[in-house]
């Protein structure tokens, strides 16, 4: 039996977890398995814990510790701590069902696999990739050796591997491998099987996160039906489908379909987990920032204090232009992700960074954070498509900022340094975007030798456009807006009042 992890933030994603082989024989413990199986697939992880902790009892006493069947009952408890949040207890189930397995069964062995597969998931989740990742690639080898290419554990490990990549940004890896493990799962369990429903539910995650918000919505959509259909509405895996779709709403601009889809899915956790769940708070912060994004900046900070999320917080501070205090939250976030290896967050924190920098008047440090965020993003960039890379260039990244805030607070900041090498510097930039959009794209970006026109992303069928006249050098800029209400709708986040230096 698989289970999801799910990445809520986010955006919101899931990546397979393995529940133990059953019992052959009908006895006690097979029962009992049985039993937790069911609960699981219902939502009722408390009676599952009961179960699973009763059928470890039983392998005990029938098989002893060192026993295969009593590892399959470590792995389970494992897999119920994780969807519980009691990821340290997760953590040390798994590395005993691991550590049972490598010694009965083997290296080679599928279900010591399984448990390289769940312990480097747990990592995954809780942001520790660089351990993740070659425990991900032992699994990955292990099931290909033993069961071969096509069968539904190997396309697990592929899945799991393609997730690992979007969040380090590697986006050009990512998407085949979930392309591969949705058909694997395709052909061996059929369209509705929760295997395959967690890998659609990835790969709309990975086109979410690149700005494909047309197939995320269509991919997400589809979840939430089968999740209906399979569980009812009160269930977690509907409530991650709501709660998905309305990080795409939001990011399309279907406010009040994003809003009350939000709060669908905060109720539904409250109900199915309790208020103190993560996933409970992950649609609560969502939520939060949601409200961030409209402006209603008192709705975003109650829940943020509610749920002591500093990082928001700073956001607000931010927000009101509080430069010296959101400073110092956002560094914090940034020290912390970087330490994680979460590229979307830190590149993230950094445009955060820059922007509090910025309107602090330290143009240096402003630059220097606003460098580094475009150098993570340009990899990422580079690893697509062109024609992808215009809606990875728009996409958000996390907490409200989309990637061409970095881009655009790169320029402005050098427009402020006003010498020679800033402005080589800004050229260099628009060039390079230059190359990715062109004048027939309605998009942020045109350049000709006279004229650098810079268009915001189209806002109820509108544009606004900022024309600086002057190549020789280059003086651009970009947030020069009279109409301050005009200037919110293009960059929420900016701060404003620069003009022409």
């Amino acid at each position: 039996m698989k289970i999801g992890r799910y990445l809520l933030w986010v955006l919101v994603v899931c990546a397979p977890f393995v529940l133990g082989p059953q019992a052959s024989h009908a006895d006690e413990l097979e029962a009992l398995n049985e039993k937790v199986t069911q609960l699981y697939e219902q939502g009722r992880y408390e009676e599952a814990m009961d179960c699973a902790e009763k059928a470890l009892n039983v392998a005990k006493s029938h098989h002893g510790e060192k026993h295969p069947r009593t590892a399959t009952c470590y792995n389970d408890i494992g897999v119920l701590y994780r969807v519980t949040g009691r990821y340290g207890e997760a953590e040390a189930m798994h590395k005993k069902a691991l550590e049972i397995r490598r010694k009965t069964l083997g290296e080679d062995h599928g279900d010591t696999a399984q448990s390289y597969n769940n312990l480097a998931a747990l990592y995954q989740l809780t942001g520790r990739y660089g351990k993740a990742e070659p425990l991900h690639k032992k699994a990955l080898k292990i099931f290909r050796k033993t069961y071969g290419e096509n069968h539904p554990s190997t396309a697990t490990s592929i899945s799991n591997i393609a997730e690992l990549y979007q969040t380090t940004g590697r986006y050009g890896e990512a998407e085949p491998l979930y392309q591969k493990a949705l058909k694997i799962f395709r052909k061996a369990h059929g369209e509705n099987h929760r295997s395959t429903a967690t890998t659609r539910e990835n790969l709309a995650g990975f086109y979410l996160t690149i700005g494909r918000y047309g197939e995320a919505e269509a991919l997400y959509k589809r979840a939430l039906e089968i999740a209906r259909k399979t569980h009812g509405e009160d269930h977690p895996d509907t409530a991650r489908s709501y709660g998905n779709i309305a990080l795409v709403y939001e990011a399309m601009g279907r406010y009040g379909e994003a809003e009350a889809l939000y709060k669908r899915a905060l109720e539904i956790a409250r109900k199915t987990h309790g208020e103190d769940h993560p996933d409970t708070a992950t649609y609560d912060i969502n939520l939060a920032f949601f409200y961030l994004a409209q402006g209603e900046i008192s709705r975003a900070e109650e829940i943020f204090h509610s749920r002591k999320h500093e990082t928001g917080l700073s956001l607000c501070a931010l927000k009101r232009r509080d430069y010296q205090k959101a400073l110092g939250g956002l560094e914090s976030h940034l020290i912390i992700n970087k330490l994680l290896g979460n590229t979307k967050q830190v590149i993230s924190a950094l445009i955060g960074v820059g922007l509090a920098r910025e309107g602090l008047g330290d143009i240096k440090g402003a630059r220097k954070a606003f460098e580094e965020a475009v150098g993570l993003i340009e990899p990422g960039r580079k690893s697509l498509s062109r024609e992808a890379q215009k809606s990875f260039v728009r996409a958000r990244t996390a907490l409200g900022f989309s990637r061409l805030d970095a881009y655009a607070g790169l320029i402005r900041v050098l427009e402020r340094e006003g010498t020679e090498e800033a402005a080589r510097k800004a050229r260099e930039i628009c060039q390079r975007i230059k190359a990715t959009f062109s004048p027939k794209d309605n998009t942020p970006w045109v350049i000709s030798d006279k004229t650098l026109l810079l268009t915001s992303i189209p806002r109820e069928g509108k544009a606004v456009a900022f024309v600086q006249e002057g190549a020789a050098a280059l003086s651009v800029s970009l947030w020069n807006v009279d109409d301050e209400a005009t200037y919110r709708l293009m960059n929420p986040f900016t701060p404003l009042g620069w003009g022409n230096t």
